[in-house]
């Protein structure tokens, strides 16, 4: 019966508190929070640094998801023109449908800030540009040249993104 009545009281006094005195008593633990210097060996970023950096990570992130989106719609392209008995086609179909795979393994990786972030980024250009290259043998088809070009963006910003996590990366 004790236990009800503090855990009442607990409740009552949040009730009293609101969102008010929750947000004054928090405001003062976020500042300290700020104040503390980093872990040793672990530089704080300035904030403008983390905003380049998060836009960095999210302009590659959508490269690759638009280029997954485009290697998916190609695939099936490649799929419709080997039923129709256009036989050129099976290599660009197999690559792809790889380079999605590397494509959305990529995005995924950057969304969450990956530490991996770096090598998956070297994986997905090497990807792109294989499947560019092959899509670009097909220049008569529009689907294909699309592909190519999607894949040569995307290539071109993991690359940038390799640059830039493998400076922000400390070592061990």
């Amino acid at each position: 019966m004790e236990f009800e009545n503090i855990s009442m009281g607990r409740r009552e006094a949040l009730g009293t508190l609101g969102l008010a005195g929750i947000a004054a008593a928090v405001t003062p633990l976020a500042a300290r929070a700020q104040e503390r210097p980093a872990p040793q060996g672990l530089a704080r970023e300035p904030a403008l640094a983390v905003g380049v950096q998060d836009r960095m990570y999210d302009e590659s992130m959508a490269a690759c998801t638009d280029c997954m989106n485009v290697c998916n719609r190609t695939a099936h392209h490649c799929f419709e023109q080997l039923k129709a008995g256009k036989q050129d086609h099976t290599a660009t179909l197999h690559l792809t449908m790889d380079c999605q795979e590397f494509c959305a393994s990529c995005a995924q990786l950057l969304g969450r800030r990956s530490p991996l972030a770096r090598e998956i980024c070297e994986a997905c250009a090497k990807a792109c540009e294989e499947c560019a290259a092959a899509c670009e043998k097909l220049s008569s088809d529009s689907q294909m040249v699309a592909c190519a070009q999607e894949c040569r963006d995307c290539a071109k910003s993991c690359r940038e993104m390799m640059k830039h996590a493998g400076a922000a990366r400390t070592a061990p």
